[in-house]
């Protein structure tokens, strides 16, 4: 299960806080981070919309400035403050789920910071996942991982958008979101193709350069992803999971499956359990 808490927050004057909480608000507008052992996992994503501010996380100094974010672990000491006369940001503090094991995958032993220049993209995914938290769903929590997971592909597409120096194409973007909402469906790589309106060899190409995946390879990280969750918030025998995934046998799903993972979805389930 995830928990979270959200906020929309400005800064302002400079604050400064103790390395075990995270704050925000106007003046001293506190929360600690997740109660727990020392060891429990809890995550920090931070936005900034207008103004700059300094994260200072281990043993180093950044500067935020509009479109400039950061994911980092509360289990290390941090604390940030305004840069300047404000600092108006976006929070949203997580644990639990897959969260731990995700970010263990691809953020950790990286930079904390993220520049993400489109502001409505950013938005609308923190606002959505508020909203399914709040609601009373019979599947929230599957529907919060899932949509959290989505907000976490797009700041490493930022990452890598950023360390290539340029702009995801709209083509891509494009076909990126509609793969998202129809991985569990049969789509070849000459259907691809033709949506993005380029050959399969540029395709592959540019789809690898602007998110660290070939599009198939793409669709089968986000089954992958998809039985995860079902492992963790259901029941389902595995084969069915696996279906349901849109893989096209139980065969190829256990065998991507250890690929990705190192475990059978058995003893996923019981990891995570």
């Amino acid at each position: 299960m995830f928990s979270i808490r959200g906020c929309f927050a400005k800064t302002d004057p400079p604050l400064t806080q103790r390395p075990e909480y995270t704050c925000a608000g106007q003046g001293i507008t506190a929360f600690p981070c997740p109660p727990g052992s020392p060891n429990d996992h809890s995550f920090l994503m931070l936005y900034t919309y207008d103004g700059s501010g300094i994260l200072n996380y281990n043993n180093s100094s950044y500067t935020l400035k509009k479109g400039d974010g950061f994911l980092i672990d509360c289990r290390r000491e941090h604390f940030y403050r305004t840069g300047g006369s404000h600092w108006l940001h976006g929070d949203l503090h997580f644990y639990g789920g897959q969260s731990a094991f995700f970010y263990q995958e691809n953020f950790c032993g990286k930079s904390p910071l993220f520049h993400a220049p489109d502001q409505d993209v950013f938005q609308n995914q923190l606002e959505k996942l508020l909203r399914i938290q709040g609601s009373a769903a019979v599947h929230r929590d599957f529907q919060f991982s899932f949509e959290l997971e989505r907000l976490l592909f797009y700041l490493i597409e930022c990452q890598n958008a950023e360390s290539s120096g340029s702009v995801i194409p709209e083509h891509i973007r494009l076909l990126q979101n509609y793969l998202e909402q129809h991985f569990t469906s049969d789509i070849t790589l000459d259907e691809m193709a033709h949506m993005a309106g380029t050959s399969r060899y540029y395709l592959c190409r540019q789809f690898k350069k602007y998110t660290g995946f070939a599009p198939k390879e793409y669709v089968t990280h986000l089954r992958l992803l998809y039985a995860q969750n079902l492992l963790q918030q259901t029941q389902m025998p595995g084969y069915r999971i696996g279906a349901l995934a849109g893989f096209p046998s139980e065969a190829a799903f256990l065998l991507q499956f250890k690929k990705a993972t190192g475990m059978t979805p058995g003893e996923f389930r019981k990891r995570m359990g």
